[in-house]
């Protein structure tokens, strides 16, 4: 999943009925005069294209503009417009690629089974570097990956989650003793907080941490919000609403200084935050739902509306 702050909204994943991935690209509808509004007011699409190549059901997307979008799948990086469905470019690489971010025209790939990430031109698909991420044990692959101000943050193998300078060194472990499957790691330069979704025992938890390093216990009440509902016509998903509750009391959870944590849905699976319209994007498994978060509570986070997409896994 990949979000872009002029509004964009890209999904990849796997259909079970075609057994084929998929990207699904959509128009967030932002209304300036009431930011309470859900952003994903439509289910469907603008843009869907469906890849019949490699027989794999792991593909990644990110949004490099309103119109072009990379995708990763196996050992071969894409380049599409989506204004005409048209491959502007193809690049191939040695390994499977596992995640992908971008930033400032580069394009990072984590690689399946391997330390290394490879840094490669957004669009001209070709090589930069490779960051060899030191102090990963043989299964402690990057499964995610974001990249900020030269810190290279991933969730490795299934119970850590790092950030990584640009010569690959650690400078900070983040962890958490009550959920510790880290599955997906998002980052908001703007309010200097680190997003990170944790799964344990089929739970799921977001926790917020301040980048200014540190660590802290949650201590205070508790509050929770809850969504209306409502459906759309036409397609095949309809939008509820949802319940999110921001917990207090003692946290056992340590490494970084923790601004607040919220269960989410059980099947989690990818999360990006949007600054310039505060909210927190989430996407399942299995079920393939897109929940919507407002970040604007400086507590925590707001559950606003959650879209769902049927007989689909999304990632």
């Amino acid at each position: 999943m990949d979000v872009l702050d002029t509004r964009r909204l890209a999904v990849a994943g796997y259909n079970d009925k075609t057994k084929c991935s998929f990207i699904d690209l959509f128009m967030l509808q932002f209304d300036p005069d009431s930011q309470e509004k859900p952003l994903l007011l439509t289910s469907e699409p603008y843009y869907s294209e469906e890849f019949t190549e490699f027989g794999s059901e792991w593909r990644t997307v990110c949004l490099l503009d309103d119109r072009l979008f990379l995708t990763c799948c196996r050992n071969t990086i894409s380049l599409y417009d989506s204004s005409n469905g048209g491959l502007v470019n193809q690049g191939k690489f040695k390994g499977k690629a596992r995640c992908m971010t971008t930033r400032d025209g580069l394009v990072y790939v984590g690689l399946l089974g391997s330390n290394r990430v490879i840094v490669l031109d957004a669009r001209e698909l070709r090589r930069k570097k490779t960051i060899t991420l030191n102090g990963l044990e043989r299964l402690d692959w990057p499964r995610e990956i974001a990249v900020s101000n030269n810190k290279v943050f991933i969730c490795a193998g299934w119970d850590r989650a790092l950030m990584y300078n640009s010569k690959g060194e650690i400078e900070q472990e983040y962890t958490n003793t009550q959920y510790r499957g880290a599955y997906s790691i998002t980052v908001s330069e703007e309010k200097g907080l680190i997003f990170i979704l944790w799964s344990e025992g089929g739970s799921s938890q977001v926790v917020v941490y301040s980048l200014s390093g540190g660590h802290s216990s949650i201590s205070g009440g508790h509050s929770s919000i809850s969504g209306g509902h409502f459906s759309i016509s036409g397609g095949h998903s309809s939008i509820s609403g949802g319940h999110s509750s921001i917990s207090g009391g003692h946290s056992s959870i340590s490494g970084g200084h923790i601004s607040a944590s919220f269960k989410v849905p059980d099947t989690s699976r990818r999360i990006r935050i949007n600054n310039n319209i505060n909210r927190l994007l989430l996407v399942t498994g299995t079920t393939g739902e897109v929940y919507e978060y407002h970040t604007l509570n400086k507590l925590g986070v707001i559950l606003c509306e959650q879209v769902r997409r049927k007989h689909s896994n999304m990632f």
